[in-house]
């Protein structure tokens, strides 16, 4: 994650609200719109639950997961 961000500038984009009101979104980090968590994901480093209905970006998340754990990758 390290090399990913570093110098990188960062920016959260609100995407809806989470249980309790809080405010959800994903962190972008520019040049090249990565999304931050997605690269965790994909790193295996952070499981995915379950996401309601109509998350923005919860498929992609969920099947980074998936093959982040049959890889064995990170903390799988």
């Amino acid at each position: 994650m390290r090399r990913l961000a570093a110098g990188k500038a960062a920016t959260f984009r609100v995407e809806g609200a989470a249980d309790g009101g809080r405010a959800r979104g994903a962190v972008v980090l520019e040049p090249g719109a990565v999304d931050a968590a997605l690269e965790v994901v994909r790193a295996g480093y952070a499981k995915v639950r379950a996401p309601r209905d109509g998350a923005p970006g919860a498929e992609a998340l969920t099947d980074a997961s998936a093959d982040a754990e049959a890889a064995g990758r990170g903390l799988f």
